[in-house]
């Protein structure tokens, strides 16, 4: 595993890793630490600090996300949802969903496209969201 961070400072302090390849001086073999995921206080699941494992690049997968809120009054948010995707392979990183203000309404449905790696067989899907909104 590998310890990946920033202090946040700067500017724009957002960076988007797509990963880390570490390579051995003596024998040549290389390490791939896939990533895919903001390291911001902003943007995405708010991280600057992650552990990556190893695993291979390849072409992230997109997954379709279809989120039905019910009909039930007090039942839709204004919080920021997030998804997490665990497989038998892999875990997703945390996953905002939001294309726009009405998201989450109250007898919505919503759909999104997220990418991330293979996660394999899906065993489970994690949904929350942060408390905030009306």
């Amino acid at each position: 595993q590998l310890r990946l961070w920033h202090d946040g400072s700067g500017r724009q302090p957002h960076w988007f890793v797509e990963g880390v390849t570490v390579e051995c001086e003596k024998n040549g073999r290389q390490f791939v630490f896939p990533c895919r995921q903001w390291f911001s206080t902003q943007v995405g699941d708010a991280r600057i600090c992650r552990t990556l494992y190893v695993g291979r690049f390849g072409k992230p997968t997109s997954y379709e996300i279809k989120v039905f809120t019910s009909n039930l009054r007090g039942a839709g948010t204004d919080a920021n949802v997030h998804i997490v995707l665990h497989g038998d392979r892999a875990t997703s990183g945390r996953h905002i969903l939001s294309s726009g203000p009405d998201d989450f309404e109250r007898g919505a449905r919503n759909e999104f496209v997220v990418e991330d790696i293979d996660v394999g067989q899906l065993r489970a899907v994690v949904v929350g969201h942060d408390n905030t909104g009306a």
